[in-house]
């Protein structure tokens, strides 16, 4: 698991001294899913770099599996464990073929040819990307760069996934083939992953949402639970999906509807059963 303790990071020096995050306390259970929710500069990247020990810990301590990011020894272990996928796949982009990308890590980690060439076909075949073995990373779409960036971390066998905005910069479909492809890698190989965004409605099969505020943790639980808390996500800057929108304002003129109803289809359900029993 990992474990954030009184997590406190500043960026730069007095006068121009900048706390990014301020306190935070926070677990993540091995398996799990996480979504980071929060307005432009609440802290949400900075706490996500954190976690593969790219940012260290101005006060508080961050432990991946009982290691500290504090301590020099352990970084190359934790970095292997936690692997992180950034927004802009093209930043991550070294090679001018999808193979020689995605054997670019274990290559420089020394990893024997043949497990290589092992991992990659595994990592390629998990995305659903084997076609793409040999084209052009520049020539592919927003969503295939995507999971090939994320093929690139897969191959290093992390056993957490950090994923900083991966679809802020993708069209609705690139969003959906992204978003499918961590289900299904979370499903198959029980990655615990961690998934920053600002489109609420990705957030939706989350194990649990955890909502930032100035660099501090203002909401957090189960994204029905979350969803249904409208005037606090409003207060922090965020919207909630229109579906949920819809529910919380018909709860409000009085129609009840039972709680914990997250997806478009169990609201519908909900009320055409209430529309049959009013008839």
């Amino acid at each position: 698991m990992i474990e954030i303790h009184g997590l406190v990071h500043r960026f730069g020096e007095p006068p121009d001294l900048t706390e990014a995050l301020r306190g935070i306390d926070l677990s993540i259970g091995e398996g799990e899913f996480v979504a980071l929710l929060g307005p432009n500069g609440c802290g949400k990247t900075t706490l996500a770099k954190h976690l593969n020990a790219l940012l260290l810990p101005t006060e508080g301590e961050v432990r991946v599996d009982g290691l500290s990011t504090s301590d020099p020894a352990e970084l190359w272990e934790i970095r292997r464990r936690v692997g992180m996928v950034f927004q802009d796949p093209d930043r991550q982009m070294v090679a001018s073929v999808v193979e020689e990308e995605v054997a670019f890590g274990p290559e420089n980690l020394g990893v024997p040819p043949e497990e290589i060439r092992r991992r990659i076909g595994w990592a390629l075949e998990a995305l659903g990307i084997e076609a793409l073995r040999r084209a052009e990373p520049n020539l592919l779409s927003g969503g295939q760069k995507q999971r090939v960036a994320i093929a690139s971390v897969l191959v290093m066998e992390p056993r957490y996934l950090v994923m900083d905005e991966p679809t802020a910069m993708l069209d609705p479909l690139g969003r959906r083939e992204v978003l499918r492809a961590v289900h299904d890698l979370r499903s198959n190989l029980g990655l615990t992953v961690l998934y920053v965004t600002h489109h609420m409605e990705e957030v939706l099969q989350a194990d649990r949402v955890v909502a930032l505020r100035d660099g501090r943790v203002a909401l957090q639980g189960p994204p029905s639970e979350v969803f249904s808390r409208v005037e606090e996500l409003r207060s922090l800057g965020l919207d909630i999906p229109s579906h949920l929108e819809l529910a919380w304002r018909l709860r409000a003129a009085g129609l009840d509807l039972p709680d914990g109803l997250v997806g478009e289809e169990s609201l519908a359900q909900a009320i055409l059963g209430r529309w049959r029993e009013l008839r």
